[in-house]
């Protein structure tokens, strides 16, 4: 018989990281990391986001609700689909002859147009919103505009696009990504039954009275019954059961306890109800630290991100002070003509802006994490990443990790002859 795979020992790998690689560079996060995408829900920000929304509409602007309204419309699904399409469409080389060449003719202008309308005017409004920053969404953006002045529409039409796509590939492979991690909230309960500081066996259960987990406190006595989890670390005084932790450690065997024992948050009780003494706070417990460590782990930026942002910025403004000094010096200092000098200048600007770095740098992580969780394998962030970039060898839990420890039958043979049947 062969043991059946299983991809439930998880999270088991990733508790046994979180208490060994839980020194300070894995456990706080920048204050600049909070300034991601909004695009909203639990992906607020993506995971490595390009420096803040696209959508946000400065206060002071006039119109500032249909900026909004024109924000809110490039992220539907509608949109996204019928934009790109007709964009797409229009740059095939069709012939302009015959009775459909003036509706073609129309279409080569339409798909800019609605690119730079539904895409360009909200990303414009938020480079107007960070304007004083010079960041690299401001960059990108000025380059998608200048297109238009040099008489390469559809090139900047095809950057505003690439960059609107990117982020909605960013967020819906976020969602997937922080499935498995947003599984370790639910797994505590919110209510439990508290008894009196007197309880001191399963017979004063009745006495308790249901409250919330976040109200107790360190030496308070709950009850827990057979089948629920246990929500908080703590001390058993009463009952015998047997606990099942393979959502948490990836064994199978249940673990059989008893007064005087102590169990952690997350803890299934199996076949009997238990009396327990609050030990740690919930916001201390083992699943509630596992949460936050995983989670704080998650938004720490992989250190090519960090290095890309942190040059991003410079880059920017010197991108826009070189570009500003190719347009003014030749007229003021040789008299040169004032169209080319201002053309060169925004050719210039273009040309530096280092668009695909900046869209290919965070969909790279974004979409390695989304793989590994596809195939149940739970990384703490990019930062994991990098390490598996440069790891010389793996060492894995085998039973409950890439096993269920269940023996499963596979086949029957017959040995010998039948002849002594």
């Amino acid at each position: 018989s062969h043991e059946s795979h299983s991809h439930e020992g998880h999270i088991h790998a990733e508790r046994h990281a979180e208490h060994s690689h839980s020194h300070s560079h894995e456990s706080h996060s920048h204050d600049h990391e909070s300034h991601g995408h909004s695009h909203g829900g639990c992906c607020a920000g993506g995971l490595y986001g390009h420096g803040h929304s696209h959508g946000e509409v400065p206060e002071w602007l006039p119109g500032k609700r249909g900026f909004r309204w024109l924000s809110d419309l490039s992220k539907t699904k509608s949109s996204i689909i019928g934009v790109t399409s007709i964009f797409l469409f229009s740059l095939l080389p069709f012939s302009y002859g015959g009775v459909i060449g003036a509706p073609l003719r129309s279409l080569r202008f339409i798909g800019p147009f609605l690119v730079y309308l539904v895409y360009g005017i909200p990303a414009l409004a938020g480079a107007l919103q960070h304007a004083a920053q010079l960041d690299i969404h401001f960059l990108m953006t000025l380059a998608a505009f200048a297109s238009v002045a040099i008489g390469h529409s559809s090139e900047g039409a095809m950057l505003l696009l690439l960059f609107a796509l990117s982020e909605v590939l960013e967020e819906k492979l976020s969602m997937k990504a922080r499935a498995s991690l947003d599984a370790l909230g639910s797994l505590c309960p919110e209510t439990v039954r508290r008894l009196p500081q007197s309880a001191r066996s399963l017979a004063d259960a009745e006495d308790g009275k249901k409250v919330k987990v976040l109200e107790l406190r360190e030496g308070d006595r709950i009850f827990v019954r057979a089948g629920e989890v246990i929500p908080v670390d703590g001390r058993i005084l009463d009952g015998l059961s047997q606990l099942g932790l393979s959502h948490l450690t990836g064994e199978p065997l249940p673990q059989a306890v008893s007064p005087g024992d102590r169990v952690t948050s997350g803890a299934v009780t199996i076949d009997g109800a238990l009396l327990i003494e609050v030990q740690r706070r919930a916001e201390e417990s083992t699943l509630q630290r596992l949460a936050k460590l995983t989670t704080d782990a998650k938004v720490t930026r992989p250190k090519l991100v960090t290095l890309v942002d942190a040059v991003a910025d410079r880059w920017s403004f010197a991108v826009v002070l070189s570009t500003l000094l190719i347009a003014a010096a030749p007229p003021l200092l040789w008299r040169a003509p004032i169209g080319p000098s201002l053309y060169r200048s925004l050719v210039w600007l273009i040309t530096a802006s280092p668009c695909a770095l900046i869209l290919a740098t965070p969909l790279v992580y974004v979409s390695g994490l989304s793989v590994a969780a596809a195939n149940g394998v739970l990384l703490k962030g990019g930062r994991t990443l990098d390490a598996l970039a440069v790891a010389n060898g793996v060492a894995f839990d085998k039973t409950g990790t890439l096993t269920t420890g269940s023996p499963v039958l596979q086949s029957v043979e017959e040995i010998g002859s039948s002849a002594h049947s």
